[in-house]
């Protein structure tokens, strides 16, 4: 179910803004591809979610109705917790 990426902050605004900014992140398409992180607006706090496996990509990638973004941002296992 991914592997999360914690300490950027909590909002979904603040871990955006952070993986941008701090990390280098690119916004990016839903797609599997390396170093693929999803932030998740779970209301009162949100999630960063690094993709390792396709498997963990398609559970991220079902239609529900939380705002994600979805970005590269490079060496992001280096980052999970």
């Amino acid at each position: 179910m991914g592997w999360y990426i914690n300490g950027i902050g909590t909002s979904y605004e603040e871990k955006v803004f952070a993986l941008k900014n701090v990390h280098n992140a690119a916004i990016t398409d839903n797609s599997f591809k390396d170093d693929l992180v999803c932030v998740v607006d779970n209301g009162m706090f949100a999630a960063a979610a690094y993709m390792k496996t396709e498997q963990e990509f398609q559970h991220f990638n079902e239609p529900d109705t939380r705002r994600k973004i979805w970005l590269i941002v490079p060496n992001a296992a280096e980052l999970i917790d």
